[in-house]
């Protein structure tokens, strides 16, 4: 898998732009510029499209030169759907499984970038 992502940071929500080379249930091995990666915030969360439809809270676990990986540290859920606040609370699981299966149409019909080969 490789596909363009957002990395959200920050109480004002930086977006920096990433690639997603890997991806599992539980977490994600991220292409992000070596520039940016000794600013980047040990917590934030991963948006798979611009539009904050699909959001994952991620935690970093390791790095080298060109890559991050991370643990995810919440379920598939929707800036739409829920607050930051309100989003472990067992009440919003529904909503949460709805941003999963978004997701899930979503990149089923979505297009993949193309990754440097290296």
């Amino acid at each position: 898998m490789c596909r363009t992502a957002e990395v959200l940071c920050g109480a004002h929500r930086e977006q920096i732009t990433c690639r997603i080379a890997d991806l599992s249930e539980g977490g994600a091995r991220l292409m992000i510029p070596a520039r940016l990666l000794a600013g980047l915030p040990r917590t934030f969360t991963l948006a798979l499209f611009r539009d904050g439809s699909v959001n994952r809270d991620c935690k970093v676990v390791w790095t080298d030169q060109w890559n991050l990986g991370v643990k995810f540290t919440s379920g598939w859920y929707s800036a739409f759907d829920m607050s930051a606040a309100s989003r472990h609370q067992p009440k919003q699981r529904r909503i949460a499984h709805s941003a999963a299966v978004t997701m899930r149409r979503r990149l089923r019909g979505a297009r993949p970038a193309v990754c440097p080969k290296g």
